[in-house]
């Protein structure tokens, strides 16, 4: 995720005003398709993963929505300025995106930055969903008194919230 100031979203707005002066750009719609195929490359869009004949390939964000932006128009040509900016565009409309799902969420931790007892309506409102993983014996014994559970909270409008050891 990126995080910007408001110096440096000012900054990527200006950077995208002038390329859209000097060059056409359009707005591209993004494929339906949950996945773009080309004989030995996948590209699997809600996972956000890129597979060569089976393989995954790490790609940065950038270097992924460059090669999203292109295989969603395959034969049409453009300029690195007009990837450049449909790139950045994606990021933009993703970290406002972002920003507006965290202030969402801090309205509603505010709502409830003091509760007495976990109600209902603060897990519907509070909580998307809870993944409960399978236990797993730390004493080596099959049903011994050392289990560990991992627990996953997902939280409405962020997601999974990692926290520091």
């Amino acid at each position: 995720m990126l995080i910007f100031n408001d110096t440096e979203e000012k900054a990527v707005e200006k950077a995208i005003a002038a390329l859209a002066d000097m060059i056409p750009l359009e707005a591209m719609q993004p494929p339906h398709s949950p996945a773009l195929t080309f004989p030995g490359l996948e590209i699997k869009l809600h996972q956000r993963r890129v597979l060569k004949n089976g393989t995954d390939i790490p790609l940065t964000r950038l270097e992924y929505g460059a090669l999203c932006y292109l295989a969603a128009s395959p034969g049409r040509v453009f300029t690195k300025a007009q990837i450049f900016a449909a790139v950045l565009q994606g990021e933009l409309s993703r970290t406002l995106e972002a920003t507006a799902n965290a202030e969402k969420f801090m309205k509603v931790v505010r709502k409830y930055t003091s509760f007495e007892e976990l109600t209902p309506t603060l897990l519907r409102e509070f909580v998307e969903k809870i993944v409960i993983h399978e236990s797993e014996s730390l004493d080596g014994k099959r049903r011994g008194k050392l289990r560990r559970q991992e627990i996953e909270i997902y939280y409405s409008f962020v997601g999974k919230v990692e926290l520091p050891d």
